[in-house]
């Protein structure tokens, strides 16, 4: 169970929490592949999103090793609880930027720590 770092829009702030946002994560790693194949999940507001993606580790060279994290994010703001139906499809846009944002920020982060990691404990 994952929480968001960054604030929400003021504009969403009166139908987003930041409970809403926090999600759950269902990962598979491919230790052959060197790639993660995930799912993620609105954790409180089942349903309200879904991100797909994977995060591989590639080799460039004998030093050094790039880390690339891809996914795709689908809303479905007409489940915002409190939300009218007809605002929906105005609100998507704006639903869309904020958790776009969040997930990039999150997966960057993610990212970044798992090469500190990987800097720090070397294969051998």
């Amino acid at each position: 169970h994952w929480f968001p770092k960054g604030e929400i829009p003021a504009a969403a702030r009166g139908f987003i929490s930041e409970d809403m946002v926090s999600w759950t994560d269902t990962a598979t790693w491919d230790d052959e592949r060197k790639m993660a194949e995930y799912l993620l999940e609105a954790f409180v507001a089942k349903g309200l999103f879904e991100v797909r993606g994977r995060t591989e580790v590639l080799s460039l060279d004998n030093a050094r090793s790039e880390i690339v994290v891809r996914c795709d994010l689908e809303i479905y703001p007409e489940r915002l609880p409190g939300l009218p139906k007809f605002l929906a499809s105005r609100a998507k846009p704006i639903v869309e930027g904020m958790l776009g944002k969040v997930f990039e920020s999150n997966l960057g982060a993610l990212a970044k720590g798992g090469a500190r990691y990987l800097v720090d404990h070397p294969a051998g």
